[in-house]
């Protein structure tokens, strides 16, 4: 049997389409150098309340700070230069902390984003998904 592409691509968007996340995984934030580090972590499912979130203030850079977070969870951070990312080491109740490099997603010569995010499915995605892989 042949599949042409556009077989495969209505068959990948329809998946994706009914695929949803439960699950999140995300640190971003927003930076000034000599000002401010804003720091957000979401970490459970989708739409809960941040874990961390919070600003620190800042001096030149190199630079490193705290940002508040939930009873149990830890936040610390080190920017070193503006065209790096910014080394955050997040800790829960239940895991030693662990360092994690957040890009750099875009600036304008002032403020400087960074961000990444990771999504899990819930149960019924990650059936549809093992179902239409197999």
């Amino acid at each position: 049997m042949q599949f042409t592409a556009s077989t495969l691509l209505l068959a990948g968007a329809t998946f994706l389409g009914s695929a949803s996340a439960a699950g999140i995984f995300a640190i971003n934030g927003t930076a000034q150098p000599g000002s401010y580090v804003t720091l957000t972590v979401l970490n459970g499912n989708v739409g809960d309340n941040p874990t961390c979130k919070g600003t620190a203030t800042i001096g030149d850079l190199p630079t490193s700070g705290d940002i508040t977070c939930n009873a149990g969870y830890s936040l610390s951070f080190s920017w070193d230069t503006q065209n790096n990312g910014i080394a955050a080491t997040y800790g829960t109740p239940s895991a030693a902390p662990f360092t994690y490099n957040v890009p750099p997603i875009s600036n304008d010569g002032t403020t400087y984003s960074f961000g990444f995010e990771d999504d899990f499915p819930d149960a019924e995605a990650s059936k549809k998904f093992v179902e239409f892989h197999a």
